[in-house]
């Protein structure tokens, strides 16, 4: 019996179709800890400001966008890396397709207080 302790996943992203004027995300890995989302927005569209409850990564596969994190904006690039801690308010305004990852951490309350 072949026991895995990993998860493989090659060609990375799969094909997708980012609606015209549009916006689609997709979970594409759940773990008791943590989750991956995969975001494909359209040129001209914007993820409108929000927060995590904890500390997040994203991962630019593809295309270029402006990130506001809090009060200032970067012009981010495919290749691009960026940690945001918890609470931090960011926009993401796409100015080509962009696809992009969110690697987060679950959100667990500690109930044994």
């Amino acid at each position: 019996m072949m026991i895995m302790d990993y998860v493989f996943t090659d060609n990375l992203p799969p094909q997708l179709d980012i609606p015209k004027n549009g916006i689609l995300s997709h979970r594409i890995y759940e773990h008791e800890q943590f989750e991956a989302v995969i975001f494909g927005v359209d040129a001209g569209q914007t993820l409108f400001e929000h927060t995590a409850p904890v500390s997040s990564i994203l991962y630019i596969i593809q295309g270029r966008s402006a990130l506001t994190l809090g009060t200032e904006t970067k012009h981010i690039k495919s290749g691009d890396w960026i940690e945001m801690p918890a609470q931090r308010p960011y926009t993401i305004h796409a100015q080509t397709p962009v696809v992009l990852v969110v690697l987060s951490a679950k959100h667990t309350s500690d109930t044994n207080d």
